[in-house]
């Protein structure tokens, strides 16, 4: 994962320009400019820990 590292793990964690799939639970289309994480189904975290938890089950640095 060097790349990630040289490039900064930010965007990766939290979202590009701050922004984030957590917590949040959408109904309709996704504004600008958090579209650009997903669609409606993709943010589907009530809480910070919630969100934590998926990233750990889902091992992105393995």
């Amino acid at each position: 994962m060097l790349p990630k590292l040289s490039q900064g793990v930010t965007p990766v964690v939290v979202g590009n320009c701050g922004i984030s799939a957590a917590p949040g639970a959408l109904s309709g289309d996704v504004p600008d400019p958090m579209n650009l994480l997903g669609r409606a189904e993709d943010f589907r975290y009530p809480s910070f820990e919630a969100y934590a938890d998926a990233v750990d089950a889902a091992a992105p640095s393995r």
